[in-house]
């Protein structure tokens, strides 16, 4: 009995006291912070930097809809054959050559028969030029929708193809010199 009696204070000493339970969240502040709190991203994206201040490498990343990702390092020429298969594409994708309906749409590849890491399939239905662009490297292989340009319209929102251009030819520029 001696022996309880001095474990009981030595157990009690060793223990935090418990803080009072805060009365939590409402259903209503869980709905606001649910709809004002920061979502992951969704949706397709395309990434690329240069790697080093030489720009001799460059890391792209594609990320698909359902939140895929497929990324790796390309040399500065993989990277130059990608813009032009990209402008070549493109140019094509304005014409009005190799178009076809919703019962039969006609599909052209872009390839370099050297280069086979980037493709770019342009499809015509009617009106419409629809881009989608595959990356295949060691992570794996990824096509993501480039999204839509009317042949008929000069102005049009760009689509995601045409971001993807501009961010690839700004990524080759030259970096810009500090003094």
């Amino acid at each position: 009995m001696v022996l309880s009696a001095l474990l009981w204070p030595a157990a009690s000493y060793g223990q935090a006291k418990k803080k009072t339970p805060s009365p939590g969240m409402t259903q209503k502040q869980m709905m606001e912070m649910h709809e004002k709190g920061l979502k992951p991203p969704t949706g397709q994206s395309f990434f690329i930097d240069a790697v080093g201040d030489d720009q001799a490498r460059f890391s792209v990343l594609f990320n698909d809809v359902d939140n895929r990702t497929v990324a790796d390092t390309f040399m500065r020429s993989q990277i130059e054959i990608f813009e032009a298969l990209m402008v070549e594409a493109k140019n094509f994708a304005e014409t009005n050559e190799a178009v076809g309906t919703r019962a039969a749409p006609k599909t052209t590849r872009f390839v370099d028969k050297n280069e086979k890491a980037f493709i770019i399939d342009v499809t015509k239905i009617g009106e419409e030029s629809r881009f989608y662009l595959t990356m295949k490297c060691m992570s794996g292989v990824i096509t993501i929708d480039g999204g839509v340009i009317p042949r008929n319209k000069k102005t049009y929102a760009p689509p995601l193809f045409e971001s993807i251009l501009s961010r690839v030819h700004s990524s080759l520029q030259p970096a810009p010199q500090m003094q």
